[in-house]
């Protein structure tokens, strides 16, 4: 046990282990090239980023974890005026590039062998469909550096629901107290760790560090070594 109390550390996957935006940017550009002789592609991304805004925040509101990337779509295209069978097309083409070339950020390999290092399990939990949020782990290599996979949508609710951290807790035989989880959400992984009655460090890449928070990984397992750790306290 590590002098705050820390038994195991719980990690979101998406924009905390592996560059989830970055990948829906290459997505967003392979699918955008194949439309540029029809659409002002600027104006198309516009509209795209305005529409993820307002989904995301929509479903914040609403304790779901993601949005239909095909309404997304449908309005980035306005004016276009695609057939449905072509909205389709582009919303799987989308998926699947995006999936496919998703990357590791380059200290996540290194946390995570500093983490076992440490004694520290280490469970990812994170919002999506299992199959594919473990297919993601495999592709970067991540998935054997890990004890344990919580995905929410193998277990009905979604972060920031406390059934999502209990599982993510009970994943690596530890109390809630006794989990530090980490993540770049505000919502889903800090404030739901937190009313979980789970300590909860922000993840907040190109941003300077905090008391709170912490710029990568390895930020995070060096105050985690030296006992300088600051957390969201549980339940608060």
């Amino acid at each position: 046990m590590m002098r705050n109390g820390t038994r195991a550390v719980s990690l979101d996957l998406d924009n905390t282990l592996v560059d989830h935006s970055g990948a829906v940017g290459f997505a967003f550009r392979t699918v955008v090239d194949t439309l540029a002789e029809r659409v002002d592609t600027y104006a198309v991304e516009r509209r795209f980023r305005a529409a993820g805004a307002r989904f995301k925040a929509e479903a914040d509101r609403a304790g779901l974890p993601w949005w239909d990337v095909r309404e997304q779509w449908a309005e980035a295209l306005d004016g276009l005026n695609p057939s449905e069978a072509e909205l389709d097309s582009i919303a799987a083409r989308f998926t699947e590039v995006m999936d496919r070339s998703v990357r590791p950020f380059p200290d996540a390999r290194p946390a995570l062998l500093r983490l076992g290092g440490l004694g520290l399990p280490v469970v990812v939990l994170t919002n999506g469909d299992g199959r594919r949020q473990r297919a993601k782990l495999v592709r970067t290599g991540l998935l054997p550096l890990v004890d344990a996979v919580v995905a929410s949508g193998d277990l009905g609710v979604h972060k920031p629901h406390a059934r999502c951290f209990a599982a993510a807790a009970a994943a690596v035989n530890v109390a809630s107290a006794e989990l530090l989880h980490a993540g770049d959400d505000a919502v889903h992984d800090v404030r739901g760790a937190r009313a979980a009655g789970v300590r909860a460090v922000h993840i907040r890449r190109d941003h300077p560090p905090s008391p709170d928070s912490v710029s990568d990984l390895l930020a995070l397992t060096a105050r985690l070594q030296e006992g300088r750790l600051r957390t969201t306290p549980a339940g608060q």
